[in-house]
């Protein structure tokens, strides 16, 4: 604890004192460092919340689990969909994604309609690995897709070509 001037009277203060006790006049220095003390603190509880909202694995652990259980067969009536045939087929792609609990944009776009893109926050390596191991980029490869994109709409974005 040391002593200063106090900004308005030039009285002895404590460096500690929120205010000067012979002409009221509050002290800055203090003042700033409550500042300080507050915004460290907001920052701290900010990561906290973002840790425990985001941080977690287990949803998106269950989420990949739940690739396996997509049925992309069932989405064509034939082998091979002709270009408006994978455009209307976007709701039906969804729908299969939602009834896993899987909440995936699907977008049909190129030449001829060639290109599927999916995109979900939780893609990573980890999903593109599982999509490859249990047959689904080879699925919609069979409905006419030469293209598969997976994007998170973030930082991850891959893709497979036919």
């Amino acid at each position: 604890m040391a002593l200063i001037n106090c900004k308005e009277c030039n009285a002895k203060i404590s460096d500690n004192a929120k205010s000067c006790p012979n002409c009221g006049n509050p002290n800055l220095k203090q003042e700033k460092s409550n500042r300080f003390t507050l915004i460290l603190f907001g920052i701290i509880v900010t990561i906290f919340m973002l840790f425990i909202m985001f941080g977690g694995n287990n949803m998106s652990h269950e989420n990949i689990e739940l690739v396996t259980a997509v049925d992309t067969s069932a989405v064509a009536y034939a082998p091979k969909l002709t270009a408006e045939g994978r455009k209307e087929n976007i709701e039906k792609i969804r729908n299969m994604f939602l009834d896993t609990g899987i909440d995936v944009k699907v977008s049909v776009y190129g030449k001829n309609n060639e290109t599927l893109e999916l995109e979900y926050a939780l893609f990573n390596d980890v999903w593109y690995r599982k999509f490859e191991t249990s047959g689904m980029f080879d699925n919609f490869h069979k409905l006419g897709f030469k293209k598969i994109i997976l994007n998170d709409n973030y930082d991850y974005k891959t893709s497979v070509t036919y």
